[in-house]
Formats: C-alpha cells, structure tokens, sequence
C-alpha cells in the first residue's frame, strides 16, 4: 500500500487547524503526526493493519487547534486496541468509545481555559484490521472516499446535518454523533480522507486522475499544485492498494 499525506493553509486563513495522524503496526514508535504547519506532504509504503485518521479544527485558532490535536491523540493512544481486536462488534463499540473520550476531553479543556471556549473538530478516519476487515468513521464534514476497481469515486461516510446546518462535535451541548460502517471485506483501488476545503474545491475528474498514479511523488506534486490557491485550509490522506 502507497500512503500520500498533504495538508496546506488556505489563502484566507491564518493558521492551518488541520491535524493528521498516520500509524500501522509497522510504525507504532514513530507515527505520521501533521499538525499546525502551513505546508507539509508526506509519503510511505507500509503492508499492515493501519489507522488513517483526519482532524478539522473550528472555533478560533487556539480553540481549534486544541481540538484538532486531541482527535489525534485520542485515537492514537488506542491504536493498538484497534488492530488486536478480532469482533467486529467490539471495534465498532471501541471507535464510538474513542469519539466520546474526545466529546470529553475537549469539553474539560474548554471548561477549564477560555481561550478554548468554543472548541469544535469534525474527523474522520479509516481502521484496516487484518483479521477483521476496514472500518471507516467520521462526524461532521470530513470525508472518506472509495474508489473501485469498475466504479467511480464515491464518499462512503455522510455529513451530519440538523436544521440545515453541518453538525461538528466537541464540548458543548448538540446533536453530536459518529457513523461508523464497518467491516468492509472488499479492497478499493484506493481510499481517500478528505476535508471540506479541498474536495469543495477539486473535481472528481482531477481527483481520479491524480489519485490512480503510482508515484507517490507526482501525487504529491499534483495534489499541491491543485491545491495552491485554495482559499480554506486542505487535507488530504490517500491510501492507494
């Protein structure tokens, strides 16, 4: 598996809230772990089970990036959990569990910091259990998307709306949840973690064709040629098998 990792500050943005994390059995000691730079694009190989997982911070910049960096956190900590757990059942009960240790951790520290007040992040994220199968998870509008071997690229997780609006997660009070599908046996051409600022902005047209080459190096080159002038912070985590 080709693992490419992009995540750029918008044009109009003062600071990049975006976090990643990147981690396989293969590279627990020394995680993929993105957070805060304007700027910073990553490749690797890895052939193991692995965690994929995407943070959008919201609120202000401090705010947001506390929020951002405690998905992060939260989810690797228990990586380990995640890909020695044989049932599905109890992976689907282990992520819905990690999305609550986040909900509260975030609430702690926007309760005990008014710099924090206000504190939202939308994620998501892809788990590849090698015994079990992939699971892909998000809340809010961060997006996982698939692409088949005779199909089109298609978003295989859902935004989160309530009266008209895009919900995210985090301290307050709200409607806020986490959709999990899982296990999914069938292995894509790839997989693709996006925010909102880049798939709002790049057709899927540009996305396969970028996205179907093997050298991680022209995707990465591609990805942020495409993404150079977007006005909104942009990530991306594509997985290609």
């Amino acid at each position: 598996m080709k693992v490419n990792i992009l995540t750029k500050k918008g044009t109009n943005k003062k600071s990049n809230t975006d976090c990643l994390l990147f981690v396989s059995e293969g590279t627990q000691s020394n995680p993929v772990i993105i957070d805060s730079q304007d700027f910073y694009s990553h490749y690797l190989d890895v052939d193991s089970s692995f965690l994929a997982v995407m943070s959008d911070g919201m609120g202000g910049d401090a705010s947001a990036t506390m929020a951002s960096k405690t998905v992060v956190q939260v989810f690797q900590e228990h990586f380990h959990k995640l890909i020695n757990t044989i049932s599905e059942q109890e992976i689907m009960y282990t992520i819905s569990d990690l999305f609550v240790r986040v909900e509260l951790a975030i609430a702690k520290e926007s309760n005990e910091n008014k710099d924090y007040i206000g504190a939202s992040a939308g994620l998501a994220g892809i788990l590849y259990n090698e015994a079990v199968g992939f699971f892909v998870f998000n809340s809010g509008d961060v997006r996982v998307y698939k692409k088949d071997m005779e199909g089109e690229i298609a978003s295989i997780t859902k935004d989160h709306v309530y009266n008209d609006v895009v919900e995210n997660f985090a301290g307050g009070g709200g409607r806020h949840y986490i959709s999990t599908v899982g296990a999914i046996r069938k292995i894509p051409t790839y997989h693709f973690i996006a925010t909102q600022g880049f798939y709002d902005n790049v057709s899927n047209q540009d996305i396969e064709k970028i996205l179907e080459n093997n050298d991680s190096q022209i995707v990465i080159n591609e990805i942020k040629d495409k993404s150079e002038n977007m006005p909104n912070n942009s990530s991306i985590i594509h997985i290609l098998y």
